[in-house]
C-alpha cells in the first residue's frame, strides 16, 4: 500500500483503507492511513475500532470526502 502513496506523491495520513475485515483496519494502521470499515461485507472487525463505518455503499463517498 505504501508504494501506491509513494507513486502518487501522497502522504498515507491523507488516504483511506476501505474494507470489510479486521485485517483491513490493521493494514491501515500499519500504513499510517485512516480506516473505513464496510458493515455490509463478509468480514468482521472484532474489537477493532476503525476511523469510520459505512453502513451502505453510498456512505463511502461522503465519509472519505469529509
Amino acid at each position: 500500500m505504501l508504494n501506491i502513496f509513494a507513486e502518487l506523491s501522497a502522504y498515507p495520513a491523507s488516504g483511506w483503507m476501505v474494507g470489510d475485515h479486521r485485517t483491513d483496519i490493521l493494514a491501515a494502521r500499519a500504513a499510517g492511513c485512516r480506516s473505513l470499515w464496510c458493515s455490509w461485507g463478509f468480514g468482521r472487525r472484532d474489537e477493532l475500532e476503525p476511523d469510520a463505518i459505512a453502513n451502505d455503499p453510498l456512505d463511502v463517498v461522503s465519509l472519505v470526502d469529509a
